[in-house]
């Protein structure tokens, strides 16, 4: 079709080429679509562009993966999918297998196993410690501050020290700009 002319005071000329119709300046030069690259790029599209590169990257690691067991790139989606429908009939099979019997529960263990410690506290205490009420708790919580002593004594050396070197670093660093006292 010949390209048919506006009517009004513009000079352009609407051109149509296979039933589509563009707009274009008279003297047949096209004008160039706007670069959407001069708009500042947002936390979207920095999201979308590192996401992008990192769906290319495991890519490229899968196809490799698959080279190294023989199989070409042109075969890698099917081995793929090949390979996640294994994994979730494993996971489907894994998740309705019976599990075992339970034991019983261990209420009687427990029970017996407080007793035994009662009367092997009364048998270190004497039998004076019965008539004291909750005698054994306190025998047992002296036991249990005698064992967590040093380790709680080692902690505490040792955070403190984490802190002097921290305090030592962040004055070796940053001790020309911030002014410290004297008291810490």
């Amino acid at each position: 079709m010949a390209p048919r002319t506006k009517t009004g005071s513009s000079s352009r000329t609407l051109v149509q080429a296979g039933g589509a119709t563009a707009d274009a300046p008279v003297g047949g030069a096209q004008v160039a679509p706007r670069s959407r690259t001069a708009e500042p790029a947002g936390s979207a599209r920095l999201l979308l562009g590192d996401a992008t590169g990192a769906f290319l990257l495991a890519n490229e690691a899968r196809y490799r993966a698959l080279e190294a067991f023989g199989i070409r790139r042109q075969d890698a989606n099917l081995a793929t999918t090949m390979g996640l429908l294994m994994l979730a009939n494993a996971v489907y099979e894994r998740a309705h297998r019976p599990s075992p019997p339970k034991p019983p529960t261990a209420v009687a263990n427990l029970t017996i196993g407080v007793g035994v410690l009662r009367e092997t506290i009364s048998g270190v205490a004497g039998p004076a410690s019965q008539d004291t009420p909750l005698g054994s708790t306190l025998i047992g919580l002296a036991v249990l501050g005698g064992l967590a002593r040093p380790p709680l004594r080692r902690g505490v050396r040792e955070i403190k020290a984490s802190s002097r070197r921290l305090k030592n670093a962040f004055r070796g660093r940053y001790g020309h700009l911030v002014k410290v006292g004297r008291g810490s």
